[in-house]
């Protein structure tokens, strides 16, 4: 029995990333002899998602943005007074500890009075930045993480990421409520 037993082996075409850095192998004792190339076109990369613009980085943004986000279940308060550096602050703050939300904020500016407070999630691949309003107040599409339907982000990286679709298995018609003969 121990002449039939197979073992696995990787290589990477690439001169600066490893095989194992990619994706692991095994072989099972029931394993038959074979040769596989995987091709691995992307790698995963973190979500980042970027405000609207604003034209200060540090002035108050009035009442209309008092209230509360959740940051991947986290709550974060915002107050009329705050700025984008107080925002990103309390963003970053609660990024740390035993629950930390997994976001980090930061600030660009893309030129004279265009700042945006951008949010990247330290996780790669599915695990990205969930965002909810925590009070009445739409924060979240004020900022212009959402649009008014509440499915689309303004993502720039990635794409665009949907929380209204929670199965993995349901068909795109039914998670979308389209009946059959619907078409859009």
């Amino acid at each position: 029995d121990n002449f039939n037993i197979y073992t696995s082996g990787m290589t990477s075409d690439s001169s600066t990333v490893d095989a194992e850095d990619l994706l692991s192998v095994s072989a099972a004792s029931s394993a038959s002899p074979g040769s596989y190339t995987i091709q691995i076109n992307n790698i995963a990369t973190a979500q980042k998602l970027s405000s609207s613009s604003f034209s200060s980085y540090s002035d108050g943004l009035g009442s209309g943005y008092a209230g509360e986000i959740i940051i991947n279940g986290r709550a974060i308060s915002i107050y009329e007074t705050d700025g984008l550096d107080d925002i990103r602050n309390r963003i970053n703050n609660a990024n740390s500890g035993s629950n930390p939300t997994g976001v980090t904020a930061s600030i660009i500016s893309y030129g004279k009075n265009d700042y945006r407070l951008i949010l990247t999630s330290s996780s790669t691949g599915v695990d990205g930045i969930s965002l909810q309003n925590g009070s009445s107040s739409d924060l979240v599409e004020l900022f212009g993480w959402k649009d008014s339907s509440d499915t689309l982000k303004n993502s720039i990286t990635g794409g665009a990421q949907s929380d209204t679709f929670s199965s993995t298995t349901q068909s795109i018609q039914a998670l979308l409520g389209l009946s059959t003969g619907q078409s859009g």
